[in-house]
């Protein structure tokens, strides 16, 4: 699973620079109008940003033929990209819910 993100962040890596434009945008948008959607573009543009740049390098997976306190370092060092994705996920799912609610406010009023 981490390996095919990290192929994805790394296939999506052109994408850093306008992420940070759609954030700064959306900040602009949201500070001239104080509009919702504005913040709506900061978070989802961070959120992008963010997972380009957390899963593009992962640590090599453990192989057999290493030490024992080698392999260890590196599962460790793996699990934390693990819980990273799990918090990621969660992150995603928050602002989802964010974004549906802030807009169907928004169009509401």
């Amino acid at each position: 699973m981490l390996n095919h993100l990290e192929r994805l962040a790394q296939r999506l890596a052109f994408l850093k620079i306008p992420a940070l434009l759609l954030a700064a945008a959306g900040l602009l948008h949201f500070v001239l109008t104080l509009q919702l959607p504005g913040i709506l573009l900061v978070f989802w543009a961070l959120l992008l940003y963010s997972f380009l740049n957390l899963f593009q390098r992962l640590p090599a997976a453990a192989q057999p033929n290493q030490g024992f306190f080698k392999r260890l370092k590196m599962r460790v060092h793996r699990s934390g990209y693990w819980l990273l994705l799990i918090i990621f996920v969660l992150l995603t799912l928050a602002i989802l819910t964010m974004t549906l609610r802030g807009l169907l406010l928004f169009f509401s009023s």
